[in-house]
């Protein structure tokens, strides 16, 4: 029986860039605003409300349980919102900086290419060494 080779595992970089490049573009921006706008009113609600249960629980000075049961799932879901915000505003930031990084090397390319053309070094000739 022939062996069957494995591949090597490879990540779609290049189509996961260029897929965020196409929703940054149209109503892309637009939408990711709208939605991070959402999140973050949703997220001053819960943290309003949990906030709300503790000054419940200081005035009374028992823990109810229901009002255990509240803070625990308003504090889980407070949780999943701020690092979903996080999340997103790094992975934001990562795209922006990736897209100057190519953008740098582009130019860096194309600065090479001009340096390697025979006209720049017939230029190169021309201007004497100091």
């Amino acid at each position: 029986m022939a062996e069957k080779r494995k591949r090597p595992v490879t990540v779609p970089f290049p189509q996961l860039i260029k897929g965020l490049d196409l929703s940054k573009q149209g109503r892309g921006p637009l939408v990711t605003k709208t939605v991070a706008a959402t999140m973050l009113v949703v997220f001053s609600s819960t943290v309003y409300t949990i906030t709300e249960i503790k000054k419940r629980i200081k005035d009374t000075g028992i823990v109810n349980p229901t009002d255990e049961v509240l803070m625990a799932y308003r504090l889980l879901e407070a949780f999943f919102l701020g690092f979903s915000l996080f999340l997103g505003l790094v992975i934001d930031r990562q795209h922006y900086y990736i897209r100057e990084i190519n953008l740098l090397r582009r130019s860096l390319e194309t600065a090479k290419k001009q340096n390697l053309s025979p006209d720049s070094s017939k230029r190169r000739a021309a201007v004497p060494d100091k």
